[in-house]
C-alpha cells in the first residue's frame, strides 16, 4: 500500500465516522420529540399536534439519515476496493454510490444531501424551539 492508498483509507474511515455521528445526532433529536412537545394528557404524540417547523425538521432529518445510510453502506465497498488494490485512492467525486450507480449518482451526492438536510433540519428545529417560547 502506498501513501496515497493509506490516505484514501483514512479519508474513507473519516467520512464513515462523521456520517455515523450525524446520523446518531439526528436520531437523538427525533427521539427527543416527546420532550420537545412536553408531557401531559393534552399533549398526545400525533402528527396533527406538530407545527410546520417541527414536521419539516423531522422530514429533513429522515432524508438526511437515509442519505447517510447510503454513504455508510458505500464506505466498506470503497475500503474493500482499496485493500484489494482495485483502487489506489478514495475520491467521493469518483466513487459510484451503490445501488444508485446506474443513475450516475456518486457518494459525494449523498454526502452533500446528508449534510444539507442535517443543517436545514437543525435550523427548522431551532425555529420550532424559538417559536415555542
Amino acid at each position: 500500500m502506498g501513501i496515497e492508498t493509506e490516505t484514501a483509507i483514512k479519508a474513507a474511515e473519516s467520512l464513515a465516522d462523521w456520517s455515523k455521528w450525524v446520523v446518531t445526532l439526528q436520531t437523538a433529536a427525533i427521539a427527543a420529540v416527546p420532550y420537545i412537545l412536553g408531557t401531559g394528557e393534552d399533549k398526545k404524540i400525533a402528527w396533527q399536534n406538530f407545527d410546520y417547523s417541527l414536521k419539516i425538521s423531522l422530514c429533513f432529518y429522515l432524508v438526511s439519515i437515509l442519505a447517510g445510510t447510503i454513504v455508510l453502506g458505500n464506505v466498506p465497498i470503497a475500503l474493500t476496493k482499496l485493500a484489494n488494490g482495485q483502487n489506489t485512492r478514495f475520491n467521493v467525486h469518483d466513487e459510484e454510490a451503490n445501488p444508485f450507480g446506474w443513475l450516475g449518482a456518486k457518494v459525494w451526492h449523498f454526502s452533500g444531501i446528508e449534510h444539507f438536510f442535517f443543517f436545514a433540519g437543525t435550523i427548522m428545529l431551532i425555529i420550532h424551539l424559538w417559536n415555542k417560547n
